[in-house]
């Protein structure tokens, strides 16, 4: 085996490649010259020729030396230490400064900076807004003036020094948030109005009993786009894109342009319609392919209705085209993916290099996606409209990635390393390691962009939740990077900015009062839990991690303002987790005792799996298996039936008394702790560095 060049080592760490790390097994891996070659050119360096990992290291030097300021600039809180770049070490005069901000008001200044041996920085004025803001630096070393070269701009981020949190970082104990709320998925929540999969005018009805109830968050998986066709991935974690909503889930009946679509209602009241859906309705499995057309062809009468009726006019639409108008791309897209599609084998059609051609683009399928976005992002809007006390907010979740063959890799490809896979290095669970075949977000390039596709994508969802769950925020630091053709033991961790992004998250959930969740599961390197603290980020804390027989009461302290729960979708339901331990005590009083507990430890929010109330036992998903059992199941009761049902109601009452910290006379269980015999593992892994 060839051993990776000096240069190249080199190179790798300087495009925040790591150069060993410990798989699941505790194991030292170090990559081999392959992966790291791999990698780089996925990244964008030069590195086809042995020689080539010289020059692009000297040129990348050559590159940093040469700043005043970095791409990107961090603030947090009160700290106004802007740093500067290597250029400006060699000279003690005063810098001037111009920045824009975010809204547009500029102001300059000349300041002195400070050079140690440890680098160089000057001090920002303390009165400046949180946000997003262009700074320019006076580059006097080389004779250049404020925005003169390459170098001398980036990106200043004035960020919160926490996420939002409801109630403030220093409310007293007695007055921090004791939440709880339901989790159901969207596409598993049967009733007796949808036509095959859960709705948002069934999510309303779930928020609304869950706020009857006393709850202030319902959960779901995330509610991205997916190909429903070809090529068909119904899975919530490879969405087409995460800017877009699923038309799975819009209701049509619940549209404004169904009272006036005589058409669209005639096609919905004939037998064979109704028969569809009746069948659809009765599947104990969503019939993705099959609702999908029911809907399309609904759609697209409501589409043309809209149009006809001067939709695109509206002032309602403008205001959305204003605000997203990369939706029009999006549209031609999925119209020109449904028309001349992905082949069997993987092929992309000619049209994803060349251009989408015009009769694609125009095509009637195209009106029906960019109709069911500005109406999902209608219906979203009313669905939040309602008062705390008559609707729960909603807790949705943001995935890792997107499809290979998505609308996010397809319009912004330099954004995305098409020459690599994200996925895990081995454990206990996969000893192969595992290879999700989501194309990974280039640091560098998202670094140039002032993260703006993170930004967008927080854009689609902050607005519309009350909590926000962030799939694997290990990711937030590094991300496992398969180089294509090679086997998944053969990857290795990239870094990403990670201070960047928590200032990112940090600068969005306050301006739209959203608090974030990080789903920190499996095993966490060392200092992610610390900065997620730091930065305000609740973490998990889900039962079965945390029951061990060598902890004195058999289960560990929740840590406070966490996210509790019984398990998540990747896990098996409680009752079936609880068989499989072997336990004497019967599952439903192990339920109700451990929520009660939960109830009244100093957990921020405590979610329930609505599932787990009539102790169902088969999962939702199954990782590391593919096929009809993961994403399809639907619950084996309505909502019409369980909102009803007074086991159910009497466990959310008891819980949501403990929440209030009614702790007498509630009829609860006593809150002592279960013994068991063994820490349960996970799927979803993260091997430590």
């Amino acid at each position: 085996m060839v051993k990776p060049s000096q240069e190249l080592l080199a190179l790798a760490r300087l495009h925040g490649v790591q150069l060993e790390h410990r798989d699941g097994f505790g194991q030292v891996t170090v990559p081999s010259r392959d992966t790291l070659v791999g990698i780089l050119q996925a990244i964008g360096a030069p590195v086809g020729e042995p020689g080539d990992a010289r020059d692009a290291l000297r040129e990348a030097h050559t590159r940093s030396e040469a700043r005043t300021i970095a791409p990107v600039s961090v603030v947090f809180g009160s700290d106004r230490r802007l740093e500067l770049g290597p250029a400006a070490a060699s000279s003690q005069d005063p810098v001037e400064v111009r920045l824009t901000a975010e809204g547009g008001e500029a102001r300059e200044w000349k300041v002195e900076h400070t050079s140690t041996r440890n680098g160089s920085w000057i001090e920002l004025p303390p009165d400046l807004p949180t946000g997003y803001h262009r700074i320019a630096v006076e580059d006097p070393w080389s004779g250049g003036g404020t925005g003169g070269r390459d170098g001398s701009e980036g990106l200043l981020l004035v960020a919160p020094e926490r996420a939002y949190t409801p109630l403030g970082n220093e409310a007293p104990p007695g007055d921090r948030e004791r939440a709880w709320g339901t989790f159901l998925p969207l596409y598993a929540l049967r009733s007796a109005r949808n036509w095959g999969a859960g709705d948002l005018t069934d999510l309303a009805e779930l928020a609304r009993w869950t706020a009857e109830l006393g709850g202030t968050v319902t959960g779901t998986l995330p509610l991205f786009a997916s190909y429903l066709d070809e090529p068909l991935e119904p899975s919530p974690y490879a969405p087409v894109s995460r800017l877009f909503w699923n038309e799975l889930y819009l209701d049509p009946t619940a549209l404004p342009e169904w009272a006036t679509a005589s058409e669209a209602r005639d096609m919905a009241g004939r037998a064979a319609f109704r028969e569809d859906v009746e069948r659809l309705r009765s599947s104990d499995r969503v019939r993705y392919r099959e609702l999908a057309q029911l809907k399309s062809r609904i759609f697209d009468l409501l589409a043309a209705v809209w149009e006809g009726g001067g939709g695109r006019d509206s002032p309602a639409f403008r205001n959305f085209m204003e605000h997203r108008p990369e939706v029009e791309r999006y549209a031609e897209f999925r119209a020109a993916m449904e028309l001349a599609p992905i082949r069997s084998d993987g092929e992309r059609p000619a049209w994803w290099q060349e251009g989408i051609p015009r009769e694609l683009r125009s095509h009637r399928r195209a009106l029906r996606h960019l109709y069911v976005q500005f109406r999902f992002h209608e219906q979203m809007r009313e669905l939040r409209s309602g008062s705390p006390s008559q609707s729960a907010g909603l807790y949705l979740d943001l995935p890792l990635g997107t499809h290979p063959h998505g609308f996010d890799p397809w319009d912004q490809p330099e954004l995305f390393a098409e020459g690599a896979a994200l996925g895990a290095p081995p454990d206990g669970f996969h000893e192969g390691g595992q290879n999700w075949g989501l194309p990974p977000l280039r640091p560098d390039t998202s670094r140039r962009t002032g993260h703006q596709h993170l930004r967008d994508i927080l854009g689609t969802l902050l607005p519309n939740s009350r909590c926000l769950r962030i799939d694997h925020v290990m990711g937030l630091h590094r991300l496992y990077w398969v180089p294509n053709g090679m086997d998944a033991r053969s990857g290795a961790y990239v870094r990403y900015p990670e201070e960047e992004l928590y200032a990112v998250l940090c600068i969005e959930s306050h301006r739209h009062r959203t608090a974030l969740i990080g789903e920190d599961l499996g095993t966490v390197p060392p200092g992610i839990r610390e900065t997620m603290s730091r930065r305000g980020l609740r973490r998990m804390y889900v039962v079965p991690f945390e029951r061990s027989e060598h902890m004195p009461e058999g289960l560990g302290p929740v840590p406070e303002g966490a996210a509790a729960c019984l398990n998540t979708h990747d896990m098996p339901p409680f009752a079936r987790y609880w068989a499989e331990q072997g336990e004497s005590e019967p599952a439903e009083r192990a339920l109700e005792r451990l929520l009660a507990h939960l109830g009244e430890s100093p957990a921020g929010l405590v979610v329930v799996n609505v599932e787990d109330l009539w102790l169902e036992e088969r999962a939702q998903n199954v990782p590391g298996t593919w096929g009809e059992e993961n994403w399809t199941r639907k619950a084996a009761r309505d909502l019409e039936t369980f909102r009803r049902d007074p086991s159910v109601l009497r466990i959310l009452h008891t819980l949501d008394r403990k929440r209030r910290g009614m702790h007498s006379g509630d009829g609860g269980t006593p809150p002592d702790e279960p013994t068991t015999r063994s820490r349960a593992g996970s799927g979803h892994g993260e091997a430590e560095g």
